[in-house]
């Protein structure tokens, strides 16, 4: 009899619970942009995050609202309104982007946290990008800098072992070291 009792009462929860226009179900939520990107602080450039959201049936939904969020404090920014959230609504495509994100001057990792709901499904999701003050043109430059060097040796080479002396005398040498070269991320 006790069982009956507990069936019976589940059974008034579940259908109490859809009266009250409570939806089964989950949000799932892809980061399509913005998942590992670096900021420039130096340049105030940022990577606005953007994601897609699903269903539980993997249908892309439209008109899900979505918040993003930066950490209080730290390694973070700002987005085009100022404040550190926003809300977004997905397109007809299940698409939610932030508008324009500028960094703040902390160098560091942070994660922007992502919680979308579209009629009582919710789901979240995290984008981690990081700020620094390297930007890509500085790389840019060693990158060149070292190539530059690496190939004037070998131009030196070339013409060692091309040119000979009208004297005659001993050939010119035929190998140069320059050591080992590193091309590495910024320090």
């Amino acid at each position: 009899m006790r069982l009956r009792i507990t069936f019976f009462s589940t059974a008034l929860l579940l259908l109490a619970a859809s009266a009250f226009g409570q939806t089964r179900g989950f949000l799932k939520i892809a980061v399509i942009d913005g998942d590992g990107a670096f900021n420039d602080i130096k340049n105030k450039i940022g990577h606005p995050p953007a994601v897609e959201v699903r269903d539980e049936s993997n249908d892309v939904v439209a008109g899900a609202e979505v918040v993003f969020t930066m950490p209080a404090l730290g390694p973070g920014g700002a987005f085009a309104n100022g404040q550190r959230s926003m809300k977004a609504t997905t397109d007809a495509r299940g698409i939610a982007a932030a508008e324009s994100f500028r960094p703040n001057a902390t160098e560091g990792r942070f994660a922007i946290a992502v919680a979308a709901n579209y009629m009582g499904k919710q789901g979240t999701a995290v984008v981690g990008q990081s700020n620094t003050l390297a930007t890509a043109s500085h790389s840019n430059k060693k990158l060149w800098i070292i190539l530059g060097v690496v190939g004037g040796g070998a131009a030196g080479a070339i013409l060692a072992t091309h040119s000979g002396s009208s004297s005659g005398g001993a050939p010119a040498a035929t190998s140069i070291s320059v050591g080992p070269v590193i091309v590495g991320g910024p320090r």
